[in-house]
């Protein structure tokens, strides 16, 4: 199993090892999205119950390797009844006794490695959510600043159609317009109109997801987000090997399959007897005073099933966190590719669109207006011109947004830091090891 776990992943390592996609260096996290990020990790209150309970994996990791308390015995031995005299009989006494119990050879070392790799898993947990809320304040800061930009952008369609529909009304009442020309106008305005429910509906959605990741009341107003600047700058080549070897759902999966593995080599020390050492001290008012010693131990291979059965439950506990890992190498690669693809993609759209595309709209836009003036074109075909300058602008804004929010989930994936962070409590201590 072992063999073929390795097998799989240097194969998935070889198959992915080429991909290196260069990303562009984007312009610096905006003041707004770092105070919203020092906020949703300063007062999350989930992130503050993982911190406690990792704080308390320690300290029972610490209990792990210690000895069983020892056992203190007191009594009286051979007293006759009914005189309860202990100068009657030679071998009636008083007693005090110890006893302590040692775990075999090598279990309290292995309880220390299990309970250690428990910390590294839970911090390794930790790391992997915190990444995750970063990357998600980030998508929902750059959601809004679409939103807030397109909703702009059709508050401009719509005093636009305003001013049409008044020119094509005040065309038509001197008998220089057409009923159905006045008409289209009317319901132009009408379905900007709806499209603007529409879009303030999204956004108030957005803002409540926005609030609640920062843990403040979603109906919090939430100023309007700018736009994000352009990207431009030099690039640097990610090493998608690199990114999914390093990325914190596999290195969290890691870590589980350590644990696992410490599991499987406690589950086998079982199979050695743990000894018990006690001495007693007897005192006797008619003879010399007394005492014992004695060491036994338990039989675990008279249970030799139930020991069996628990090696065999944490291997396969263990082959488990391998397949678990196995999924996050495929998981994390899938999402850092696709990420990486998106950013790719979604740069030459804006592109596109900002040198190409809406320059050609306001050309044709110009053209439809001066032909419609002297009445070259029917009023559809202008009005159609017109409105694809404003819905041109707000797709060139969704390819723009769509560019940091791939980059929020290239790092959700990846762990690569686009949108850095004050680290908290236990991932400080992790960077300094």
């Amino acid at each position: 199993m072992n063999r073929l776990f390795l097998g799989f992943v240097l194969v998935l390592s070889s198959f992915i090892a080429a991909a290196e996609i260069p990303v562009g260096a984007g312009p610096e996290v905006p003041p707004r999205l770092a105070d919203a990020i020092s906020r949703a990790l300063a007062d999350n209150p989930e992130i503050a119950e993982v911190e406690y309970s990792i704080e308390a994996a320690r300290a029972r990791s610490a209990q792990a390797g210690a000895l069983p308390d020892p056992r203190l015995t007191a009594g009286a031995v051979n007293v006759p009844l009914p005189s309860f005299s202990f100068a009657q009989d030679d071998m009636t006494m008083k007693t005090v006794g110890l006893e302590q119990t040692v775990p075999g050879p090598g279990k309290r070392a292995a309880s220390r490695k299990v309970s250690e790799a428990q910390v590294e898993t839970m911090r390794a947990m930790h790391v992997d959510h915190v990444n995750r809320l970063v990357a998600e304040v980030a998508d929902a800061y750059f959601e809004l600043s679409s939103l807030d930009a397109r909703i702009a952008i059709l508050h401009r369609s719509l005093e636009r159609l305003k001013r049409v529909s008044e020119s094509v009304r005040g065309r038509y009442s001197v008998g220089q317009g057409t009923l159905p020309d006045a008409l289209l106008a009317g319901v132009e305005e009408t379905k900007a109109r709806d499209r603007l429910r529409a879009l303030e509906a999204e956004r108030a959605k957005a803002a409540a997801r926005f609030n609640a990741l920062q843990n403040l009341a979603p109906d919090k107003p939430v100023e309007p987000v700018p736009r994000p600047e352009l990207i431009a700058g030099p690039t640097d080549a990610v090493d998608l090997t690199s990114a999914v070897a390093k990325g914190p759902a596999v290195r969290r999966a890691g870590a589980e399959v350590k644990h696992a593995e410490e599991e499987v080599r406690l589950a086998r020390l079982e199979r050695r007897p743990d000894f018990t050492i006690a001495t007693s001290y007897g005192e006797r008012q008619r003879r010399d005073d007394m005492v014992s010693a004695t060491v036994g131990f338990n039989l675990p291979f008279v249970q030799r099933r139930r020991v069996a059965a628990r090696i065999a439950e944490k291997e396969a506990e263990l082959s488990a966190a391998r397949s678990r890992l196995a999924l996050a190498w495929l998981e994390t690669s899938r999402e850092t590719r696709e990420a990486l693809v998106t950013l790719a993609s979604e740069k030459e759209r804006a592109d596109l669109y900002r040198k190409t595309i809406l320059t050609q709209d306001e050309t044709a836009a110009r053209a439809a207006a001066e032909a419609y003036a002297v009445g070259k074109i029917d009023f559809q075909t202008y009005i159609r011109a017109v409105l694809a300058v404003d819905a041109d602008e707000a797709e060139a804004i969704e390819r723009e947004t769509a560019i940091p929010r791939a980059r929020a989930r290239l790092q959700a994936a990846s762990g690569i830091r686009f949108y850095p962070y004050t680290a908290p409590r236990e991932e400080e201590e992790e960077s300094h090891e």
